[in-house]
């Protein structure tokens, strides 16, 4: 979640308006400017959705995860609450529609709600080889793992050792982008716990023992999600805000090996592959949520998810993009 002084300015026109809810979705397209633009860097365009709903708990969506089959997704919110939907494509794999299957508040270790609204604050999300979840909270700056579960996040979960210089982290800069590696271990990058070379600190570890490491994101980008793609490599997305440009959307590839190198060797500092930027005339919004599946056509697919922040003039927006091959190694 961008912090509040830096959406004032964009924001002053508003009006309090009510909050839709999540069970309704209609189409987007990529770009109204040209609606025949199929493709963003690597990326090629598999559909997009406006979600709204009528509860007042719908919307700032921050982190989601895709079912391995691609049909369903499990998103967690800045209010402290999960839903998941249902998503349908059409026979070209085209995103078309999304449905709320169910969703109720998280739990705390208690087994209950949450009941201040500073630990509710749920940003990064991640699944573990074994099903469970894990989930990064900012304010209070933590991560919670829920056991496996047919219904999510509905057993007590269980803290974890937090990363060595998390408590140091602005109460909006914590923990976003969290990733679970091939190995079962989380990837974990703060948004603004910046270092004195303008890097931000991340970690690599199993919820004990943490290693960290620096990571250098795009100028004016902060690290917002992650996710794991089946090649084992990791994707990024930043986001960016500005009074001139709005919104934008960075997406960045990490392979394994540099991210060892940096967790090994603070010397060496972890920064990826461009792949891909959405900004204006884009289709744009504040993209803090990624996930990527294989879908059945053999095709990775990435979807991308926005955070409104409860605000009238942004919106929830779910993108479908297909990852092109990397070419074949000289």
């Amino acid at each position: 979640m961008p912090s509040l002084y830096r959406l004032v300015p964009l924001l002053v026109v508003l009006a309090a308006l009510p909050i839709p809810a999540g069970a309704q979705s209609s189409r987007v397209l990529l770009s109204y400017d040209e609606p025949s633009v199929d493709s963003v860097g690597q990326l090629d365009w598999r559909g997009g959705l406006e979600l709204t709903g009528d509860a007042d708990w719908h919307g700032g969506f921050s982190a989601l995860e895709v079912d391995a089959g691609g049909t369903t997704l499990t998103v967690i919110s800045d209010r402290g609450r999960w839903l998941r939907l249902a998503i349908d494509h059409d026979p070209r794999g085209f995103l078309i529609g999304a449905r709320t299957l169910a969703s109720a508040p998280l739990n705390d270790i208690d087994g209950q709600p949450f009941r201040r609204k500073r630990d509710r604050d749920s940003e990064g999300l991640a699944r573990l080889p074994d099903g469970s979840l894990v989930i990064a909270f900012e304010n209070r700056h933590r991560l919670l793992r829920y056991p496996a579960a047919q219904l999510p996040f509905s057993q007590p979960p269980r803290w974890l050792t937090p990363p060595p210089g998390l408590y140091g982290a602005p109460p909006n800069g914590g923990i976003e982008a969290l990733t679970a590696l091939t190995d079962g271990r989380l990837l974990a990058l703060s948004e603004e716990l910046t270092l004195h070379d303008g890097t931000t600190l991340g970690w690599v570890g199993d919820g004990r023992n943490w290693q960290s490491l620096r990571y250098r994101a795009g100028a004016g980008f902060h690290p917002t999600g992650a996710t794991l793609l089946p090649d084992g490599d990791i994707l990024i997305v930043e986001r960016r805000l500005s009074i001139v440009g709005g919104f934008a959307a960075r997406l960045v590839r990490l392979t394994p090996q540099a991210i060892g190198a940096a967790a090994a060797d603070p010397a060496n500092t972890l920064e990826g592959t461009e792949i891909a930027r959405l900004q204006a005339p884009l289709t744009v919004d504040n993209f803090e949520g990624i996930a990527a599946t294989r879908a059945p056509s053999g095709e990775t697919i990435v979807y991308l998810l926005s955070d409104d922040n409860f605000f009238a003039l942004q919106r929830t927006l779910l993108f479908a993009f297909a990852l092109r091959e990397k070419p074949p190694a000289r």
